[in-house]
């Protein structure tokens, strides 16, 4: 059921035991859950591009994305290579986030540095996560995630650029990352409606509070105080699912 303005539904019909913590991890209060889906990022050492091209990048990603899955369960659902950085949005149903990252992060490293033939160090520090657990944040984050091409000006439309999963979504590329159906209950038809709202741009104080959003372990907009909650300016939701 798609949602209506103002409404906000968690993914789940029931709400129970989502989020496991586990505060002997390295990583402090770490939050695994097998029912909502993360936003991950991680950058390069020093923001560098990477030093071969991001076409052999994302073949090494579609790689150990697909051995990830096989391996350890995840799915993934929108992923978008940049110059110095990823976003992907994954779920985890054995709630192992952390030993999915640490996997896929390490082979990804492994499998750069012997192209270049170097040991470096690939990435400038622990990815970023955040819980995505409401249905309109799963939406704004897609789209902020597909729009970073066009943000940084690389292209002009989100599916002119090569290094995502949209090409094979909307049907335009091939891709071989496994790609899963959005965990989340209204069914998103990757159409023309689909497109025509994911490249019109968000307002700037959209973007603001989406990349803001994103640093918390789980997905939040901040309170302004007109209303007692954020409301996106631009349609969060395609035509064909309102």
């Amino acid at each position: 059921m798609a949602l209506g303005k103002g409404h906000r539904q968690l993914f789940g019909s029931e709400v129970g035991t989502i989020f496991a913590m586990n505060s002997a991890m390295p990583r402090a209060n770490l939050i695994r859950t097998d029912q909502y889906p993360y936003h991950v990022t991680v950058r390069t050492t020093r923001k560098a591009f990477f030093e071969i091209p991001l076409s052999k990048i994302y073949d090494i990603f579609e790689i150990w994305i697909n051995l990830t899955h096989h391996f350890y369960g995840i799915k993934t659902h929108h992923f978008v290579l940049m110059s110095n950085h990823i976003h992907w949005l994954l779920t985890t149903p054995r709630k192992n986030i952390d030993t999915v990252m640490r996997y896929i992060l390490s082979n990804v490293a492994k499998h750069v540095n012997e192209k270049l033939g170097t040991f470096g160090q690939l990435w400038g520090g622990r990815y970023k996560y955040s819980i995505i657990n409401t249905e309109e944040a799963y939406f704004a984050v897609m789209k902020y995630v597909y729009r970073n091409p066009v943000k940084a000006n690389i292209v002009t439309k989100v599916e002119r650029y090569p290094f995502s999963t949209i090409q094979y979504l909307y049907g335009t590329g091939v891709s071989r990352i496994n790609v899963f159906k959005d965990p989340i209950s209204t069914e998103i038809a990757y159409d023309n409606e689909f497109l025509e709202w994911i490249n019109v741009p968000f307002h700037t104080e959209d973007v603001d509070q989406i990349a803001k959003s994103l640093e918390k372990y789980e997905f939040k907009f901040r309170r302004t105080s007109r209303s007692k909650r954020y409301e996106i300016k631009v349609p969060w939701v395609p035509k064909s699912c309102r």
